[in-house]
């Protein structure tokens, strides 16, 4: 299909704090969390696996993938119609997700096995392919400081005590702007074109 040439983009941070998926709009300046029923219903599935016996946990772990299979899709193609409906392209970062057994950075136990047991890889596969087939632009970018980088002012943030990028808050030490740190990083991964880098798209904001 023919792809649409977008009048502004959307940005998509896969994280694993209290939303899985947050779609930041740079023009628009708003921003949409998705993924807290999946976490739930992870976790539920997660503790009823733990405490029965190993016939049960092949049954709830054919449920769980059967329910993370179809919550994927249905996510996938509600963010592409949504970027469609609105005139936007949609930016993700050129992550290495966890795919072929891959291990995934650091997290702590509880983050770390939410992260694993959720297949980002094949969330950014279905938005790509969504993409694809409706004509919405998609676009991988460099990850590289999205998490640090000021989305109003571009300014790269120190790692201190003081001043650093927490997992729910972001706090600029050039500008003072405040905001969601899932929510800053999308607003950059939305204007950072293919192949550039944080810096080069500061004159952008």
């Amino acid at each position: 299909m023919t792809q649409i040439e977008p009048s502004s983009w959307l940005g998509i941070d896969f994280n694993a704090t209290g939303d899985l998926v947050v779609v930041s709009d740079k023009l628009s300046g708003k921003v949409k969390k998705y993924g807290k029923e999946l976490i739930h219903k992870k976790n539920t599935y997660t503790y009823i696996r733990q405490n029965c016996q190993a016939k049960g946990k092949k049954k709830f772990g054919q449920k769980e993938y059967n329910f993370t299979i179809d919550y994927i899709r249905k996510l996938a193609k509600t963010i592409v119609q949504d970027a469609l409906h609105n005139n936007r392209g949609i930016r993700v970062e050129g992550l290495l997700m966890r795919k072929n057994g891959q291990k995934p950075k650091p997290m702590g136990k509880k983050l770390n096995r939410i992260f694993s047991s959720f297949p980002f890889y094949m969330l950014r596969e279905c938005i790509e392919n969504n993409c694809e087939k409706y004509g919405v632009a998609f676009e991988k970018v460099n990850p590289g400081y999205t998490s640090q980088a000021c989305s109003r002012c571009g300014c790269i943030g120190k790692k201190d005590k003081k001043n650093r990028v927490t997992t729910k808050k972001y706090k600029c030490i050039n500008c003072g702007h405040e905001d969601h740190a899932d929510s800053n990083a999308g607003f950059n991964i939305a204007v950072i074109p293919a192949g550039g880098v944080i810096g080069a798209w500061s004159l952008l904001l």
